[in-house]
C-alpha cells in the first residue's frame, strides 16, 4: 500500500510527532510531502519530498502561492498514485480536500484557530476556514 502524508514540516510540535510515529509504524510505502524542510527534523520512516513552499507577507503572492500549492499537490497525487492520503494541520488538510481524487482521504483536525482582530491576515484565515468547512461538507458528509 502506498501512503502519502502531507504536512508543513517534520520539525517540532505534536502533529509532527504523530507523523513521525505513524511513518515508522505503518507497513507499506510511506511518502511524506513537507511544505518546507528545516535543519532539525524528527525521525521518520519512508521517503520525504520537500515541496519548498515558501511563506510570504505579500498578499498578492499569497493568492498566487495558494494556486501553486493546489497545482503542486494535485500533480504529486497524480504522479505517485497513492492508495491513502493523510494530511495534518490546517493548510495541508485544505489542500488535501481541494485536490481530492480516487485515493482514500484522511484529514487530521486538532484545532482551528481564527484570529479575532481585524486585519488582512485574519481575512485570509476566515476565508480559509469557510473553504475548509465547505469541503468538509462536500466530501465527508
Amino acid at each position: 500500500m502506498r501512503i502519502l502524508i502531507i504536512c508543513t514540516s517534520l520539525y517540532g510540535g505534536g502533529a509532527e510527532k504523530i507523523i513521525s510515529l505513524i511513518s515508522q509504524k505503518i507497513e507499506g510505502q510511506i511518502i511524506i510531502a513537507t511544505f518546507n524542510r528545516k535543519q532539525k527534523i524528527l525521525p521518520y520512516g519512508g521517503h520525504v519530498i520537500n515541496l519548498n513552499f515558501r511563506p510570504t507577507n505579500n498578499y498578492l503572492l499569497k493568492v498566487i502561492n495558494a494556486f501553486i500549492r493546489i497545482f503542486t499537490i494535485a500533480h504529486l497525487k497524480k504522479r505517485l498514485h497513492p492508495d491513502v492520503v493523510i494530511s495534518f494541520m490546517q493548510p495541508p488538510n485544505l489542500l488535501n480536500l481541494i485536490t481530492k481524487d480516487q485515493a482514500r482521504t484522511i484529514i487530521s483536525i486538532r484545532n482551528f484557530d481564527i484570529i479575532k482582530y481585524r486585519s488582512v491576515d485574519s481575512y485570509f484565515l476566515r476565508l480559509e476556514h469557510k473553504l475548509f468547512n465547505y469541503f468538509i461538507k462536500k466530501f465527508l458528509m
